[in-house]
């Protein structure tokens, strides 16, 4: 019964362990060259095509008035808007856990 137990307890912090993986700045840094930098600045809050992704997480809002977080930011993303095209299904959840990381550290 024990040894249940503890097989469990193994299993359980293996799969909560994969549900908080942290993304990768570096890999999210090329992803942001090759797919979004022809729109958007990273270093710089002036606008391009789009908006400059200087500060970006230090920010209140995003444009559409939601709180910058993990999870609006992927939204935004992944659904575009008016202007921008959405990456729904062009970026895996591992590369959006990257390009989140990456964000971040502007």
């Amino acid at each position: 019964m024990k040894a249940i137990g503890l097989l469990f307890m193994f299993a359980f912090s293996l799969l909560l362990g994969a549900c908080s993986q942290k993304g990768d700045a570096t890999r999210g840094k090329r992803l942001f060259d090759s797919t979004c930098d022809v729109c958007h600045y990273a270093n710089s809050t002036k606008a391009r095509a789009g908006p400059g992704f200087a500060g970006l997480y230090k920010q209140r809002a995003l444009l559409d008035g939601t709180p910058v977080n993990d999870k609006n930011v992927e939204r935004w993303i992944r659904q575009g808007s008016r202007l921008m095209p959405g990456y729904r299904n062009a970026i895996t959840p591992e590369e959006m856990r990257d390009l989140l990381a990456y964000l971040k550290t502007l």
